[in-house]
């Protein structure tokens, strides 16, 4: 049973008011205030942290002992806990005849709880901690804003201020008092000094108020929408890892609720947790965490991206401090209240730099400014003593993002694809000097060359000419994905930009391109208003808006205007200056992308040149886009290398001369092919083959079978690594086609693989110096070439494939707990691992998502493979449903019937899902325009609706009745049916 993770108070206004259709609502009460600071704990973290796993253990058991009894006497007394801060809390006692009773033995009771006992000792030593308790009284003001990704509260006013001022004033184990508090004593017996006019410190009380000791669980804590779900599925227990923390200051300005509700979309978009909002003695400021309670590959670049945007909200201007490294995370308190929080030194850090930054400034520290300088403009502004560190801090402001190009690596020059390189470059000067649009598609085996070709071409494009790079994905295939992934280098062509632009710099920018380029008539073309233009454009970018016109727009209309917007999108970004396109691997390109390019290759106003590659299909067919009349295209078919260029490459690959029987049997291997050639080298090299001899390599007399084709010289170069490197390959060829190396060491884990970290490191590294992998940046491998992981994934058993995606997915679940965007990756492996239970469960999860955001055939396709497992026939009935409905959505009538007539035989026992299929056959008549059968089939779906009291479903009955009543003119008859939709809804 998981604790109280909200004050009851909040969550009894939260039900009052949810329905008030209001961005936020504040309210006040009379209270007493008790800050509780309890020192200690910040070094107790740093030290437990360098004991792993079981230091974190100790340090979860060491938090709760401490703040559960205390959090316990608050509410005893009834008082309950508003917030958490760092190593604090905040109490409000509601004003009542007891409350100084109430709060002053709650205030005695936590410091006799100290005093009694301030050491602990654990298996890793003792550690000490102390109190100081700041107690006020006065208005405190209370307010809920209402978001749909994430409710927040807070409590703020006078008395929380002046609580922790009287805190500061405390040596420890002290309790300071201020004079609004001291007001209310009358009878009550209680020992003081005074420090000042304004500050009591408390000696003793003579009384003891008896509380009642009761825990109010709050109901469906979930529902209330206060924290994100994968928060209740966590264990109970803490960890250390790697987190960023950015805390944000911003002044108490009116309309501060709008500012902070577009940061909680923020915090969502970039897949960060909002922990609180906290109006105390450090000010006005908000809590944000990257990479706790989950994780993801490079976070502290969300992170960092996430900040840059905050600082480009409108009329809103923050401070913030960001940090990054390792913490102890986890659930702080007691069943009657607890929060999931972060400590150590890295938070404490972020709230000093956040307290040293000024206006619209981001301050961060050493070690992250290292980590991101490569993509993101970083200046050390110095060396600053900084509250609680021994340390002079070097400090840093980041300043944007850099755009960033990265750049492959080959071992040698370009050689024996001259011709095609100088036809390549000749095509495009005459493209671009003649303003004529050219396809070149570039077609070839694996490992023929078509990427290296492509390489070499980009290198010697003019600077003046602006690239644009689509890269399409071999195992995810998702909507717009290689667009997508594209536009947040593609948007701006400043030195220094953030990832995603803020909304205020989106529109000022397609505004100048609407006026530059005059694209007003594409808007009134699409019979936009200009706002919803923007706001359609805004969520292409990440932007979440239910307003924008696109949310409202009927469904068979969506999908259809979603491509039309990506595609202008594209034509406007494209159009700015002088470029030309680079698709790579065509023959995964998803359907709306290719949608999208082949409205641009139609539209006769974009002349830039598109160069594609692609692998021939099964069938030795040439992918291409949608043929054009009169647009010029160009084939280049890669086939081998010349013997000369074979030899030239050898040489340079081997270092050295080789002799003319070492050519021959290296070119009969090779055919031509250079992957091939590279791969047969080095398995010479590997297996010790080589001698040199008459200044010449050539083959030694070591009698060694030698593979014959390119999948078998990769499987015995496997075969000849060492057992630690040719596991990694073989579960990382199941991963995917990009590995990130912080989650490969938990499925190592989960897989019962021990490497320590050191040795893991040495094994990729020795991978990467073999060609098996390149690395992309610090955390990220990518095969050298694909043909390495398809062939190490042959090379396996299913048995131990399954184990492998087992392993994967699992830890994919745990790392991204529901987030949509890995449920078609969870299905997969869960399918792979023959885990069906799982690969059903995320199978419909991808199925609904991509159906609610109107990606039809992949949803169907999803569907679809639900529907190959073993299922109840109601759950077969409402897949099927699902499927009808998207098919209704996109205008394939004919497969709607066929579905929802088969589905009455299917549910012949099960009234509701009867009653369902005859609104679907009613809802499919109406479309085709047969409306005495629509008629018939919603009147047998409203008698079973009727019968189940089903408001909603009648609901829609009577609406759809109504439509078709006035398209017959019984306009009479409409009326009646429409105030029947009134009259229920």
């Amino acid at each position: 049973m998981y604790p109280n993770l909200i004050p009851s108070f909040i969550a009894d206004k939260f039900l009052i008011f949810r329905n008030l259709n209001k961005a936020y609502k504040e309210g006040e009460l009379w209270a007493g205030v008790l800050f509780v600071d309890i020192s200690g704990f910040t070094g107790t973290t740093e030290q437990l942290m360098k004991n792993g796993k079981e230091g974190a253990e100790v340090l979860s058991n060491l938090i709760n002992e401490i703040f559960s009894p205390r959090i316990e006497t608050i509410y005893k007394n009834s008082g309950f806990i508003t917030h958490f801060a760092g190593d604090a809390f905040c109490a409000v006692f509601p004003k009542d005849k007891n409350l100084v009773r109430r709060i002053f033995t709650s205030a005695q009771e936590i410091l006799d709880q100290f005093i009694k006992q301030g050491s602990y000792k654990t298996k890793f030593g003792s550690f000490n901690f102390s109190v100081k308790i700041g107690i006020s009284y006065g208005k405190v003001i209370w307010g809920i804003i209402f978001n749909q990704h994430q409710n927040a509260y807070y409590f703020r006013g006078e008395p929380l201020y002046q609580s922790a001022e009287c805190e500061k004033y405390c040596q420890g184990n002290d309790i300071i008092f201020d004079y609004s508090i001291k007001s209310l004593i009358k009878q009550e017996k209680i020992k003081f000094t005074k420090i000042d006019n304004s500050k009591f410190k408390l000696k003793n009380i003579d009384f003891i108020f008896r509380g009642r000791k009761e825990i109010r669980k709050i109901k469906n804590q979930l529902n209330l929408g206060f924290y994100p779900e994968y928060l209740f599925n966590l264990s109970q227990s803490g960890d250390f890892r790697n987190v960023a923390t950015c805390f944000i200051s911003f002044s108490n300005e009116t309309n501060i609720h709008t500012s902070l509700s577009k940061i909680i979309d923020l915090v969502h978009q970039y897949g960060g947790y909002f922990n609180n909002i906290n109006f105390g003695d450090k000010g006005s400021f908000l809590l944000v965490f990257f990479g706790a309670p989950s994780t993801q590959e490079k976070i502290y670049l969300h992170a960092v991206d996430f900040v840059l945007e905050v600082n480009e909200i409108e009329n809103f201007q923050p401070s913030i401090g960001i940090s990054y490294g390792q913490v102890y995370s986890g659930f702080r308190g007691s069943r009657s209240r607890a929060e999931y929080i972060c400590l150590g030194s890295v938070v404490n850090l972020s709230a000093r730099l956040m307290k040293k930054a000024g206006s619209n400034q981001i301050l961060t520290n050493h070690d992250l400014s290292q980590k991101i300088n490569e993509e993101y403009q970083v200046k050390h502004i110095g060396n600053k003593k900084l509250k609680g560190f021994k340390n002079l801090q070097p400090i840093y402001k980041v300043l944007g993002k850099r755009t960033i190009t990265l750049k492959l690596k080959y071992r040698t020059d370009l050689v024996g694809r001259e011709k095609e390189l100088n036809k390549l470059k000749d095509k495009i000067n005459r493209s671009l000097s003649s303003s004529k649009k050219i396809l070149a598609y570039i077609y070839g085996e694996p490992g023929i060359g078509k990427s290296r070709l492509l390489y070499e071409l980009k290198e010697n494009i003019p600077e003046n000419i602006k690239i644009f790079e689509f890269q399409t994905d071999s195992i995810l295939k998702k909507n717009f994905n290689c667009i997508l992934t594209t536009f947040n280098k593609l948007v701006n062509h400043q030195e220094v930009i953030p990832r995603n632009f803020s909304l205020v710099k989106l529109k000022n920018n397609f505004l100048k391109f609407i006026e530059n380029y005059n694209l007003q008539k594409y808007i009134e073309k699409l019979n936009f208003q200009l706002d919803e233009f923007f706001d359609v454009i805004s969520s292409l970018f990440g932007f979440s808006n239910e307003k924008s016109f696109l949310s409202n727009l009927p469904p068979q209309d969506y999908q259809k205007q979603l491509i039309e917007l990506v595609y202008l999108l594209l034509k406007i970004l494209i159009s700015k200056n002088k470029c030309i396109l680079f698709i790579e691997d065509l023959h995964w390109m998803d359907f709306n992308s290719r949608e999208v390019f082949n409205r641009l290759i139609l539209d006769s106003k974009i002349s830039s040149p598109f160069i594609i590659t692609s692998r021939y299909t099964e069938n030795k067919e040439k992918p291409a886009f949608d043929y054009v009349k009169g647009i010029e295209k160009t084939v280049i078919e890669l086939k081998g290398l010349s013997k000369e260029s074979e030899k030239i490459i050898i040489e340079k690959l081997l270092k050295n001369n080789i002799s003319e029987n070492l050519y021959i049997n290296i070119h009969q291997k090779v055919q031509g092919n250079p992957f091939f050639l590279e791969q047969y080298c080095n398995f010479l090299v590997e297996s010790n083959l080589l001698e040199f001899a008459e200044n010449a390599l050539k083959l030694t007399c070591k009698q060694i079978e030698i593979p014959t084709n390119i999948n078998d010289m990769i499987m015995s170069r496997i075969d000849h690594l060492s057992r630690e490197l040719k596991n990694l390959i073989f579960i990382s060829s199941a991963y995917g086609s990009e590995i990130d190396c912080s989650l490969f060491t938990e499925i190592l884990k989960k897989l019962n693989i021990k490497l320590k970290p050191k040795k893991f490191n040495r094994v990729i590294s020795e991978g990467i110096e073999k060609n098996i992998w390149d690395k992309k940046d610090d955390d990220i491998l990518i095969f050298h070439h694909i043909l390495i992981k398809e062939v190490a994934y042959e090379m396996q058993s299913k048995q131990q494939l399954r184990q492998y995606h087992g392993s994967i997915g699992n830890i994919l679940e745990k790392t991204y707990p529901g987030q949509p965007s890995f449920f078609s990756n969870l299905a997969y492996h869960y399918q792979k691992a023959g885990i069906d239970e799982k690969a059903i469960e995320y199978l419909e999860k991808a199925g609904d998502w991509d159906k609610k955001n109107y990606y039809n055939k992949s949803a169907i396709d999803h569907y679809h493979q639900l529907l190959n497992y073993n299922l109840p026939k109601p759950r077969i009935v409402n897949i099927k449903m699902n499927i009808a409905e998207i098919y209704t959505t996109i205008g394939e009538y004919a497969k709607v019937f066929v579905i929802y007539h088969d589905n009455l035989e299917l549910s012949q026992n099960n009234s509701e899902l009867q009653a369902d299929n005859f609104f679907g056959l009613g809802f499919y008549y109406y479309n085709t325009g047969e409306y005495l059968r629509a008629l018939s089939y919603y009147r047998k779906a409203k008698n079973i609706y009727k019968q189940q009291g089903y408001k909603k479903e009648l609901i829609k009955i009577y609406l759809y009745t109504g439509f078709i009543l006035k398209d017959k003119c019984k306009y009479g008859l409409a009326v009646i049916f429409y105030r029947k939709v009134q009259n229920y809804a």
